[in-house]
């Protein structure tokens, strides 16, 4: 039941990619991720950014475990404050996480923890700061402008 779960929470923009391009991975873990404030927020992110893939998570594990079989995709991790606090610390050594937003209420009490965590670019409270940022990351790995 668990991979139907994750297969639902798939949503692409149907790129194709070369066989030489490593596969572009936007995963989303939030305990409120299937909100439909959150699901707006999902939806603008794949409206505006070229060539991902997003995986939405509720479960921790179900993310961890989907992200350490992902060993030849590079990662875009968004995640809350809390979630991340836990889980950053698990991930950060994957060599698949390329990078990781805190996506949070509180940005001064986690960027005083993210502060420890290279592959966390930024700490952002707004859906238009996550978008702005992700639209840069995303356009700087494929080599293209920000849309």
């Amino acid at each position: 039941m668990a991979s139907s779960n994750i297969e639902n929470s798939t949503h692409s923009n149907n790129k194709r990619y070369s066989l030489s391009e490593k596969q572009l991975l936007l995963v989303w873990l939030d305990l409120n991720a299937n909100t439909e404030a959150n699901m707006e927020i999902q939806r603008n992110l794949l409206r505006n950014l070229s060539n991902i893939t997003l995986k939405v998570f509720e479960k921790q594990r179900q993310c961890e475990l989907f992200m350490e079989e992902k060993y030849n995709e590079s990662i875009i991790l968004i995640t809350s404050g809390s979630l991340g606090r836990e889980m950053i610390p698990r991930l950060h050594g994957l060599k698949q996480l390329h990078e990781a937003y805190i996506f949070c209420y509180d940005r001064s009490a986690n960027e005083k923890w993210a502060k420890d965590y290279s592959k966390i670019q930024r700490v952002v409270t707004t859906p238009d700061e996550l978008l702005q940022h992700l639209s840069t990351s995303v356009s700087n790995y494929h080599g293209t402008k920000p849309r």
